[in-house]
């Protein structure tokens, strides 16, 4: 047995380039996650072949998608014109693990989007929104009833102010809501924080309070998540982009954490030294200390289309053919937004790729959960584009666990160590050169 050792020793050590290549291919294996269309959002009498700003959630294994924006008749650049919509899709998981709609007319009592959402035990929290003149305050409790085959709403209190582009998260009973713009033709970025204890209201006795803000930037398409910081369950803020008149438009990257137990906020990053390119994008908690964030805008194709505009818009007539060309390149051939997927842990405050799907995710739309599944429910796809497609992702049991390429390392590790000791050992002739080197190094190295 102990020759088979050496001898298998001495074969990786001898075919170490063959096993570069292997982790190579393991490490690609590893990180393209198990993503997959599995539904589409569709409405052809209404020519909706996708939605954007809409409000997605899970409740009763039934995934629910409500109101939205799209853009029937061509981007706006294209003189395209947006509409609002108050349809509420139903789906429903099937045998393939894939979610067929549920027939129904299902309606908000408004066109909105825009709003924030979270999904809970009781149902879809909706909150704020816009329609196509105004930001709106109210807020519903969207579930599925069972006895009567259909989603429910029922009104709560309306938030403080009108909010759109918000961002919203459970931490335990309660949920928070932040930042987003009051305005929707002024379009001004806030520092909005509110709460509410949804516990209280269950009995009707709901009311939203206003929080002390973040030490930062306002801002607005902000993500958030609600997770344990290894001492207590905490809001966490990420991201966005701080807009408004007389100010320059600036994506940011930091975050920040609201502990509920002091009512304090803490910096976690600055958007410096670890930056959190997730604007308009998705975060989901993980297990006890992890968040996981899918896709996102990371500003950069974003801010070259909006400082393009605004200097076309400025004076077009001093604009070279170069710059407008590049204009509509960016809006016609837009790349699409990130297909990464990173996971944050809240206890060692890193931030680490975890993976990327087979297609891009769209950005201002949501994220639900089903069992180790997440599911990505229609979006924009790039500037003026709106998507239909369900998006499955799976992940496996834990992330906390050792993955393959651990555990890869860790074997490639172990065999060069036990290739070396047999190397060395030839060179041993008795103890004296196993615990003293043969008298050849000083007494003090030695011990």
């Amino acid at each position: 047995m102990k020759n088979m050792m050496i001898d298998f020793a001495k074969t990786i050590i001898r075919k170490r380039s063959f096993l570069f290549f292997v982790l190579i291919w393991l490490t690609g294996a590893l990180y393209a996650l198990d993503s997959k269309v599995v539904g589409r959002i569709s409405d052809p009498d209404s020519r909706i072949e996708g939605l954007a700003g809409q409000f997605v959630g899970a409740h009763r294994d039934y995934l629910m998608v409500a109101g939205g924006t799209d853009f029937p008749d061509g981007p706006p650049w294209r003189d395209g014109k947006k509409r609002w919509h108050d349809r509420i899709y139903v789906f429903k998981k099937n045998k393939n693990n894939e979610f067929e709609p549920v027939s129904g007319d299902f309606r908000l009592p408004m066109p909105l989007a825009y709003g924030a959402c979270v999904s809970t035990a009781d149902g879809i929290y909706l909150l704020g929104g816009s329609d196509s003149f105004r930001c709106r305050a109210e807020c519903y409790l969207l579930s599925w009833n069972d006895k009567i085959g259909k989603p429910e709403i029922r009104q709560l209190p309306n938030l403080p102010v009108p909010l759109a582009f918000s961002t919203a998260a459970a931490v335990g009973n309660t949920i928070y809501v932040a930042g987003g713009q009051q305005d929707l033709i002024a379009g001004e970025a806030g520092s909005f924080f509110f709460s509410m204890d949804i516990s209280s209201s269950r009995i009707g006795k709901a009311e939203w309070k206003t929080e002390s803000a973040w030490p930062g930037p306002p801002r607005g398409l902000a993500v958030s998540a609600g997770q344990n910081n290894g001492t207590n369950p905490c809001f966490y803020l990420f991201g966005g982009r701080n807009y408004g008149k007389g100010r320059v438009l600036e994506v940011l990257y930091d975050a920040y954490c609201f502990n509920p137990a002091d009512k304090q906020w803490s910096v976690v990053s600055d958007g410096n030294d670890m930056k959190f390119p997730f604007m308009a994008g998705c975060a989901y908690p993980l297990g006890s200390a992890a968040i996981l964030f899918f896709g996102g805008d990371s500003g950069e194709t974003f801010s070259e289309i909006n400082r393009l505009a605004a200097k076309i818009s400025a004076d077009p007539e001093s604009v070279s053919e170069v710059d407008k060309k590049r204009l509509s390149d960016l809006r016609e051939n837009h790349p699409g937004f990130s297909d990464k997927i990173y996971v944050f842990n809240t206890i060692t405050k890193t931030l680490s790729d975890y993976g990327h799907t087979t297609m891009p995710l769209p950005v201002t739309t949501g994220v639900a959960k089903f069992g180790k599944d997440y599911v990505i429910a229609g979006g924009e796809s790039g500037p003026g584009k709106r998507t239909g497609d369900i998006i499955r992702i799976t992940f496996p049991d834990q992330v906390n666990r050792m993955s393959m390429l651990n555990i890869v390392i860790m074997c490639i590790y172990f065999v060069v160590l036990a290739g070396m000791g047999y190397y060395f050992s030839k060179k041993q002739k008795n103890t004296d050169d196993y615990f003293k080197g043969g008298s050849r190094i000083p007494w003090w190295a030695a011990g």
